[in-house]
């Protein structure tokens, strides 16, 4: 449930805006300027990140808001660009902010010549607002470094931490 309103957020935060209702409280984030910076210095400049403001609650639109951060690269034909594809990391706690680097040598060229590569870190996750449940950094990297048969028993563990920060309160810490 928390991926969908991620994805619809993100979703309208990159396409044109469209008509909304006078009013409607959700028009605030589809109207968002992105600030689009190189993730990291030391990988593809193509590969772009910015933070887009979700709504901690969506039954609240206006309270308290939270960061999503996201990435993109863009099509490689502009006058070709059909508009973006939207890759989800799944989970629960996986990130996904690396997915379009990760996945672009994996597409046909007609895919990265019409979509923009589009990853995010899920709320919670990575570098969108995260949880803190006291991990240490090995814990942190347990999805980069071990493979994924190990990873069920690790996490068990690990998510019956208690948990903070700003969206501790809307998710689910067993």
């Amino acid at each position: 449930m928390l991926t969908v309103g991620a994805v619809t957020t993100v979703m309208a935060a990159l396409t044109p805006v469209t008509a909304f209702a006078a009013g409607d409280p959700l028009q605030q984030y589809a109207q968002q300027e992105l600030r689009w910076e190189r993730c990291d210095t030391g990988g593809p400049a193509e590969f772009e990140c910015a933070k887009v403001k979700v709504p901690l609650d969506y039954s609240d639109p206006g309270g308290r808001k939270i960061d999503l951060a996201i990435s993109r690269v863009k099509a490689s034909g502009a006058k070709e660009r059909h508009g973006v594809l939207l890759m989800n990391p799944g989970g629960p706690g996986v990130p996904g902010l690396t997915m379009p680097v990760e996945m672009e040598p994996l597409l046909p060229a007609e895919v990265r010549e019409r979509f923009d590569l589009i990853g995010f870190d899920p709320r919670g996750v990575g570098q969108s607002s995260p949880i803190g449940c006291g991990l240490t950094a090995d814990e942190q990297a347990i999805g980069r470094k071990r493979p994924l048969s190990l990873l069920f028993n690790q996490f068990v563990g690990v998510w019956c931490r208690p948990c903070d920060g700003p969206v501790a309160g809307t998710a689910r810490c067993p």
